[in-house]
């Protein structure tokens, strides 16, 4: 009926209805939106200083425990180099024959062990061949003298036949 009365406030209603309910109630959403933002925004820079100081507090010292643990890697791998170079020089001139040559044995650990081992054997392995020597020694010499004699019996021999030769034989058919 209004639009057939006062068309032109029948046209003007959906304008009055808009400035006066939706344009208030749009205002006000956007200033929520608006609030949400900013919240957002600072809550976005507080995650980023978290992460941050998560960097700096978590990421630094495992960077720098990893770089000392490399570094104690190293000295220890070169160490165990240098002691393997040595007990395989030694090992070199035992297998020549040097028996007077002995593996550093100074640490305290499965190497310095496993070296006090070898040492020990070869200890063993040097006193037994000089027991050998000390043996074969002896019978070189038992067996000189034991020529000696026997040169001695067969001269003795030869000189008991000679004399035997010399001695007139009786003659058993006279008697």
């Amino acid at each position: 009926k209004i639009s057939v009365t006062s068309p032109q406030d029948a046209l003007s209603m959906p304008d009055q209805a808009y400035s006066m309910s939706l344009q208030p109630m749009l205002a006000g959403l956007d200033k929520l939106a608006q609030g949400r933002q900013a919240s957002a925004a600072e809550r976005q820079q507080i995650i980023t200083g978290l992460i941050g100081r998560i960097l700096w507090v978590v990421l630094v010292p495992l960077l720098l425990a990893g770089a000392v643990i490399v570094s104690f890697q190293s000295v220890f791998a070169l160490r165990l180099r240098k002691r393997i170079d040595a007990m395989a020089g030694v090992a070199s001139r035992l297998q020549q024959g040097e028996l007077a040559h002995r593996l550093p044995a100074t640490e305290a650990d499965e190497i310095g062990d496993l070296a006090r081992a070898i040492n020990h054997f070869i200890d063993t392995l040097e006193s037994i061949l000089h027991e050998v020597q000390q043996a074969a020694t002896l019978v070189r010499d038992n067996s000189r003298t034991i020529s000696g004699n026997s040169h001695a019996v067969s001269e003795q021999t030869r000189t008991n036949l000679s004399l035997a030769r010399t001695v007139k034989r009786p003659n058993f058919n006279e008697l």
